[in-house]
């Protein structure tokens, strides 16, 4: 039977355009009133470059006196509404105070718990920023508590730091247990912040990026010290999405289609052929999908989640699928409402109406509306208008977030305010 050929292209960047990124990374080891550590300054130079290879701008220091790691915190939170993720990393001494934790800069010299307000820097300072953030992922991991530096005048009160509750939006992660000290490391680097960066090359959750480096380092500690988390997080968020599609050969009169990446039009497969051997032969992911195969299987075959975005599918474009139960979220083609925007509460409404007479619409949530403006509007799919769209997470009583398909920004936009609509529908 003839069959009908055509060549997928592929861009040889990313399709799915990754989120913006930023990392402060301070290591400070050479204190000059306390005891001196062996591998904060190791330790932050690893996480600096195992960030950048996670596509996160990063700003290190090292050794920070109290001026340098304030300038550094101001520098940083005053970029944060420019950023999607942002991560701070510390390691170095740390201490509780009344139920306060301080980052002790190299320089402090702390005689006594009140010393500690003046000479170190409360941790709230900067949870405070990311609070201000909470529709960005934020995540801040301390390996401090290395031993108490200051036994002297904090005998007999809590070593370690004290847990704090994470603000929305946001993930704290402790390198130890609440009131116990980390181990500086028999190596290189520290116990915690290297088991840690070998997790964070998994391509894995973040929740389970913890996880496995807590089950890591209770196992090689023996139990002696055991990471702790907690999280706010109202997202999926992964360091390592191994989302990077290569650039595809280039066509040429020795080039076969067992190859080059080719799609077949006709929509019957060939039975006789297993899953592998039909991505090999290079059967288009829109006709596995059509012939029953789920993405689930064909991920687990060797496709990856790009392969599958921008293709039109039933009756919208795929523009996500969810990662723990595999299912396809696809966008409508067009606006809805005919491209006239409402205000938030008719654009549910609206959103819910049957599109080419199928049911189960609705309109997106922040996550799901923020993939599409990456995944579909960014790389020119979809039909999009340079307007804003309603998402159906509220910020407030009177407030919901939206996000600007011009310049991909997130604003929290009062409800009465007349938005563009773009329902969504899952598989």
């Amino acid at each position: 039977m003839k069959r009908t050929l055509f060549i997928l292209l592929f861009f040889s960047t990313q399709l799915i355009a990754q989120d913006r990124r930023l990392a402060l990374v301070i290591g400070n080891a050479a204190y000059t009133n306390s005891g001196t550590l062996k591998n904060p300054v190791n330790d932050a130079k690893l996480m600096a470059s195992t960030l950048e290879g996670l596509h996160f701008e990063v700003i290190i220091h090292t050794d920070a006196d109290k001026s340098k790691m304030e300038r550094a915190i101001y520098e940083f939170s005053k970029q944060l509404n420019q950023y999607d993720v942002a991560l701070f990393y510390y390691a170095g001494h740390g201490v509780q105070v009344d139920g306060t934790n301080y980052l002790i800069p190299i320089d402090a010299k702390i005689d006594d718990k009140i010393g500690a307000q003046f000479e170190a820097i409360d941790l709230n300072r900067i949870v405070g920023q990311f609070e201000a953030h909470q529709n960005n992922t934020n995540i801040v991991i301390l390996d401090a508590c290395r031993n108490d530096p200051f036994k002297t005048w904090s005998r007999g009160s809590s070593r370690g730091f004290k847990a704090v509750s994470a603000p929305s939006g946001t993930i704290i992660a402790y390198a130890t247990s609440e009131g116990a000290t980390a181990a500086d490391g028999d190596g290189n680097n520290g116990l915690y912040t290297k088991v840690l960066v070998e997790e964070m090359h998994v391509n894995q959750r973040i929740e389970d990026v913890f996880i496995e480096t807590r089950n890591k380092v209770r196992k090689i500690s023996g139990n002696t010290q055991s990471p702790q988390e907690w999280s706010q997080l109202t997202g999926k968020f992964y360091f390592n999405e191994s989302l990077s599609v290569s650039p595809s050969p280039t066509l040429s009169a020795s080039t076969t289609p067992s190859t080059t990446l080719i799609a077949h039009t006709e929509r019957n497969l060939d039975s006789n052929l297993s899953l592998p051997e039909l991505i090999e032969k290079g059967t288009s992911p829109l006709v596995l999908l059509e012939n029953g195969y789920t993405p689930n299987a064909l991920l687990q075959a060797g496709l990856v989640t790009s392969d599958f975005i921008g293709l039109e599918y039933k009756e919208g474009i795929i523009f996500e699928i969810d990662r723990e139960d595999n299912k396809v979220w696809i966008a409508a083609k067009q606006d809805q409402n005919r491209g006239i925007g409402l205000d938030w509460e008719n654009a549910k409404k609206v959103a819910n109406r049957p599109v080419d007479g199928t049911l189960g619409w609705s309109l997106p949530n922040q996550t799901l509306l923020k993939a599409m403006y990456q995944n579909l509007k960014k790389n020119g799919l979809g039909n999009f208008e340079n307007s804003s769209y309603w998402s159906s997470s509220e910020s407030s009583y009177s407030n919901a977030w939206g996000i600007s398909f011009s310049s991909g920004g997130r604003y929290d936009f009062n409800k009465t305010s007349k938005k563009k609509i773009r329902a969504v529908k899952q598989l």
